[in-house]
């Protein structure tokens, strides 16, 4: 029988097998091969750069400052009632009759975070940023606080709240203090300008570190208390009272101090070394008793009565410089030891009262003198001399 058309030979069936295995081969290398780019296109560098491994940021740990989280009341835009670390999420603008931000809480940390604590101006007793009575253990930092009524940042509702921080701030214009810290506090790194009363005011057992007050309606820098307080690095100028206040017990070092009315005025028992006053309506520098006066430059505070160093009795006055004041160095009353100093160029060098160690020619009380010939010629060799030029 004839083989219709359809019918297949073995040369026929054996060829097209062959080309279906070809094609099935090549099919699966075009798989095989895309799998293969696929896994070079995703793949990693095989030699990764050195160093750390950035990490995937988390979720924000702090609590942002906002009426969700720290609501306020009648008399406070926010408040904060629980421990923690909080921080601004953009500026504060006051509310007429409110404090900012009130702190109810110890162990806070506020971040201002580079934004501002803006006050409305005017009167009143508001204040930026306030603490409850008896706060404890806070941190203020980083941003500016400033044209609130009353203090820009005033901590205490009584003094009996201890241990704050206040670092990185600026605190401008505003109708009180600038900064009222807490007893056992650290201000660092602040600047207070144009505020009402004093710039910087802080009570006993403070360090306020290089900070800058200027142009502020009282004293620049206030801690008058008759306790522990160190102040350091500053820069204190054009206010209106003094420059420096300082209670008993307190050390002023490397300080400068220009075009207030007295620059340093301490009290007792204190260390005012390594300073520089200049151009201040009264004293360079004031002090009472048993404090020691070293290495400073006092010059051109000239107004009539007012000196370069001046002293009440019982305090060690070395190795300063007192150039071009109306008096070189006054001490007003006895037990004084006054060595090694230079005066220049004062109206009156020297005016020393009867009973204090000033060195001529040995360590003797010396009676009463004044004018330019208390000090001895440049040339001297009694290590202990006061030179007048």
């Amino acid at each position: 029988m004839d083989q219709s058309p359809m019918d297949h030979s073995p040369e026929v069936t054996a060829s097209s097998h062959t080309t279906d295995r070809r094609a099935m081969l090549a099919g699966l290398g075009g798989i095989a091969a895309g799998a293969f780019l696929a896994g070079k296109a995703h793949a990693g560098p095989l030699n990764p750069p050195t160093g750390p491994i950035t990490s995937t940021p988390g979720p924000e740990p702090r609590i942002p400052i906002n009426q969700t989280n720290t609501p306020g009341d009648a008399a406070n835009s926010f408040r904060i009632t629980q421990p923690g670390s909080y921080y601004l999420e953009n500026n504060i603008i006051g509310e007429v009759g409110k404090h900012g931000i009130r702190i109810d809480a110890p162990n806070v940390t506020v971040d201002l975070n580079g934004f501002a604590v803006l006050g409305p101006g005017g009167q009143g007793l508001s204040r930026g940023i306030i603490g409850s009575s008896g706060l404890r253990d806070v941190i203020i930092r980083n941003g500016t606080v400033s044209n609130w009524p009353s203090s820009g940042i005033g901590l205490p509702d009584a003094l009996i709240g201890r241990n704050a921080l206040i670092e990185n701030v600026i605190a401008r214009a505003n109708g009180f203090y600038g900064i009222h810290a807490l007893h056992n506090s650290i201000v660092r790194a602040c600047l207070a300008e144009d505020n009402g009363n004093d710039g910087i005011h802080a009570p006993s057992e403070v360090m306020i570190l290089e900070c800058s007050a200027r142009g502020n309606g009282n004293y620049g820098i206030r801690a008058s208390s008759s306790s522990a307080k160190t102040i350091a690095d500053c820069i204190v100028l054009q206010n209106a009272n003094v420059g420096i206040l300082a209670g008993t017990n307190s050390l002023v070092h490397a300080c400068t101090v220009q075009s207030n009315t007295v620059g340093i005025s301490v009290s007792n028992s204190c260390t005012v070394a390594r300073c520089l006053t200049a151009n201040n309506t009264s004293h360079g520098i004031s002090a009472n008793s048993n404090c020691f006066i070293t290495g400073n430059t006092c010059n051109n505070n000239t107004t009539a009565g007012s000196s370069g160093i001046r002293t009440a009795f019982g305090n060690r006055i070395e190795d300063n410089i007192c150039n071009s004041n109306n008096i070189g160095i006054l001490a007003e009353s006895s037990g004084n030891f006054i060595v090694r100093n230079t005066c220049r160029s004062n109206s009156v060098n020297w005016s020393i009262a009867a009973n204090n160690a000033c060195i001529v020619v040995n360590a003797t009380l010396a009676p009463a003198f004044s004018g330019n010939s208390g000090g001895t010629s440049p040339g001297s060799t009694n290590p202990n001399a006061n030179f007048t030029i």
